[in-house]
């Protein structure tokens, strides 16, 4: 009987050591996403992907787009923070203020304006923007993205 508990006991932290590795591992996967993303084609944008303790921080800026020539809409800047899942990262406008726009906690609040962002290999779909009404109209960040490489 002694021998039947110490391999259950054995098998359990072999299970446990186990589930610690895979949740060690994911977690360090999840991390591949952070970066700087560039989007050239049709509104120049950067999209700016890290970690702060338990979630994902965006930086997004540009959205302008470059067919409007003579008039295109001023720069937008979208800071939010959310979480993955799968490859799929929601986040949440959180308050940003730049030299030239403001937007409060409390609007953030209200609005619960969102992106989604889906990750390939160096790459980011932005997916969703909720944008209308917060960046100048023409304004659009939605679109594919490449991961931006060091440069030596």
């Amino acid at each position: 009987m002694k021998h039947r508990s110490n391999t259950i006991i054995a098998l359990a932290l072999l299970l446990l050591g186990s589930g610690i590795t895979i949740i060690k591992h994911s977690h360090a996967a999840d991390r591949t996403i952070t970066g700087v993303y560039t989007a050239g084609h049709g509104a120049p944008s950067t999209l700016e992907v890290r970690v702060e303790a338990t979630h994902y921080v965006v930086l997004l800026s540009g959205g302008g787009s470059e067919a409007a020539r003579a008039a295109p809409p001023a720069d937008c800047y979208v800071r939010a923070k959310g979480t993955l899942h799968g490859r799929t990262l929601t986040v949440t406008f959180m308050p940003v203020e730049t030299d030239t726009f403001i937007y409060s906690q409390a609007q953030a609040e209200k609005e619960k304006r969102t992106l989604k962002i889906v990750f390939g290999q160096n790459t980011a779909d932005v997916i969703r923007a909720d944008t209308f009404g917060y960046c100048g109209l023409g304004s659009s960040f939605v679109g594919h993205y490449r991961r931006k490489t060091a440069q030596k």
